[in-house]
Order: C-alpha cells, then structure tokens, then sequence
C-alpha cells in the first residue's frame, strides 16, 4: 500500500484467474459450459479511511486481456 494522503492509500498489483464453470437454466433445454482458463490480469485499488480507525471504503478495478470488473466495498472492524 502506497500513502497519498491522510486516509487514502492505493494499492495494486498482478493476478492469476482461473476459471471453469457449467451452466444450466431451470426451464430450459441449453446448457453453457465455460472452459478452463488460466490468465493474467493486473489490479488497482484505494482504501479511505472515514476518520474512524475501525471503518474504511474501498473502491477496485481488475482488468484481464478478456474482461475487466470493478468492486467497492465498506468495512467495520470490530473490537
């Protein structure tokens, strides 16, 4: 983690997704399956801290040569 300001650090770094997965939907006769895949993807993020030493956002993005996602999440450490 990397200080920006006072609260705010980023973060990133490389990944490994793996992923295999079959798809079968209720009422229907199709059925998806979605093969082995082993790549390499990069990822950035930031946490905030809300002035609370207990409670903090953090906000994602995950890119892959095939696809990308963003997550934000909220956090409450308790005592």
């Amino acid at each position: 983690m990397v200080p920006v300001c006072e609260g705010v650090c980023l973060y990133g770094g490389p990944f490994l997704n793996f992923t295999e997965a079959d798809l079968e939907i209720k009422g229907s006769r199709e059925e998806y399956e979605l093969e082995q895949r082993l790549q390499l993807g990069a990822y950035i993020g930031a946490l905030v801290s809300l002035g609370d030493p207990n409670a903090s956002l953090s906000a994602e993005f995950l890119w892959t040569g095939e696809a990308w996602g963003v997550g934000i999440g909220a956090s409450i450490r308790c005592p």
